[in-house]
């Protein structure tokens, strides 16, 4: 039985039974549309394990991880086109947690962690709908470590991020911890997964934050001379000429050799986030948990390594917001495929409920959709807020597979300017075809009024009209 969980007590008994009803008929239909996805009333609901690496990009890392490509791409399917909705770690682990755009979920910025509805958050519903839950790693920006537990998680190892020496608050217990952090989040995984494993019939999920490959890229000591690759950097790297971008970016300065150097210290820390997904596997398995196991593997954004001079994440092009995804459940999701749909972050939640058919309150409804189903899209919604450093302005953008539209907004929130890139002829984003002064190759001026109508449309979406 499919139940409809949100403060019921608040809600008038004939209204709750609508809900629920209603609830009941959306999981039916879901269930139909998908039928090797169904379950018998006496089958076991899949655990959930999801891994959320921090600062990944999509290009060039992968293949640090084997074991990881080996486990979950060759045994599940890797999203090609998978994005963060909104580059920057506290607004995009809100959105996975919710499946809300940022505009909704409103943390907007990396200090807004705690404003969070946590009522409206996978954990929530999972938990009260008898999940055993645990986390280990980073939370939510903002989070007060040391003072508050994540809620609806059972069991948690909270801590900011870093690699060595910090500060972790363990189930209640605040200590400073010398190990290496990645190894540490292997053995409390572990250790949560011994647990779940005393009350077997009750399915779990659980939460994996690690602080890889994010600043400051302190490897593992094993690790730290280690061979990296060579690396070719692309055009978007070598790009010389960038008057036609926003005066943010033409002021940037990050040099080959500096990304060179960010790229291999990231890569380094790769390494043990391998070796951590491969241990946190083998003990499910172990356990015998890891078939009935959904598990997602993705990052909260992406990484600039000098392309048009940039170093940071929190921009609109193509190495910031594309990110790793990667998606294993046996029996369900299609073994060793790459699927090419758009995707994004705002879908993970879905996903994760379709599979183990919950609804989320109407009231508060996903903007995402599940992943298991095979409906694609047309484009992505991105967004970003000014960040207290005022360094990247306010923006928007469509993205879609052939094209991505950009507007930037002031502080009173009008346009200031734009950018439109040839995604198939340009895919290194290196002409802007608003700002290169050459009017033959502007896009149609109906186009652009379409395209500047619907970006407005989908920055105030909700639900089933988010794209």
């Amino acid at each position: 039985m499919t139940w409809l969980w949100r403060r019921t007590s608040a809600i008038k008994p004939a209204r709750a039974v609508a809900l629920f009803l209603a609830s009941v008929g959306l999981v039916a239909g879901s269930l139909a549309a998908n039928p090797a996805r169904s379950q018998e009333p006496s089958q076991r609901r899949p655990n959930i394990l999801i891994v959320v690496s921090d600062d990944q990009r999509a290009s060039d890392t992968m293949h640090i991880m084997a074991k990881t490509q080996r486990l979950l791409g060759g045994g599940g399917t890797r999203f090609s086109e998978f994005y963060a909705t909104t580059p920057l770690c506290c607004p995009s682990r809100a959105t996975l947690f919710t499946g809300r755009y940022a505009h909704n979920h409103f943390v907007q910025n990396n200090l807004l962690g705690r404003n969070l509805d946590q009522e409206s958050t996978i954990q929530y519903y999972l938990h009260r709908a008898g999940y055993k839950t645990a986390m280990a790693g980073k939370f939510l920006n903002g989070w007060p470590v040391k003072f508050l537990k994540p809620p609806y998680f059972d069991r948690w190892a909270t801590t900011h991020g870093g690699y060595f020496g910090k500060t972790f608050n363990i189930n209640g217990v605040v200590r400073r911890v010398q190990d290496y952090s990645l190894d540490f989040l292997r053995e409390q995984a572990v250790k949560n997964l011994r647990v779940f494993e005393r009350s077997d019939s009750t399915p779990w999920f659980m939460y994996l934050a690690p602080a890889a490959p994010h600043s400051p890229y302190i490897a593992e000591r094993k690790y730290v001379r280690s061979y990296v690759g060579e690396w070719t950097p692309s055009p978007a790297v070598t790009e010389e000429d960038r008057s036609d971008k926003p005066e943010y970016v033409q002021s940037s300065r990050q040099g080959v050799t500096r990304a060179g150097v960010i790229r291999t210290r990231q890569l380094r820390t790769l390494f043990s986030l391998d070796d951590m997904i491969a241990g946190v596997h083998r003990a499910m398995r172990d356990l015998g948990e890891a078939e009935n196991t959904l598990v997602i593997f993705l990052s909260d954004n992406g990484q600039n390594w000098g392309e048009h001079g940039l170093n940071s994440k929190r921009v609109p092009y193509t190495s910031a917001i594309q990110v790793p995804f990667l998606m294993k459940w046996d029996g369900h999701v299609t073994p060793g495929a790459t699927d090419d749909r758009l995707a994004a972050m705002v879908d993970v939640a879905p996903t994760v409920m379709n599979a183990v058919g919950l609804v989320p309150d109407p009231q508060i409804p996903f903007d995402g959709r599940s992943l298991l189903d095979p409906a694609g899209r047309a484009r992505l919604l991105i967004e970003h807020w000014t960040q207290p450093d005022k360094s990247i302005p306010d923006f928007a953008s469509t993205r879609t597979k052939t094209y991505q539209y950009i507007e930037y907004y002031d502080s009173s929130g009008a346009l200031t300017e734009s950018e439109y890139y040839d995604l198939a002829a340009d895919p290194w984003q290196l002409v802007n075809l608003l700002g290169d002064e050459d009017p033959t190759n502007d896009p149609n001026p109906d186009l652009l009024t379409q395209l500047a109508n619907q970006l407005r449309t989908d920055r105030q979406c909700t639900g089933s009209r988010c794209p």
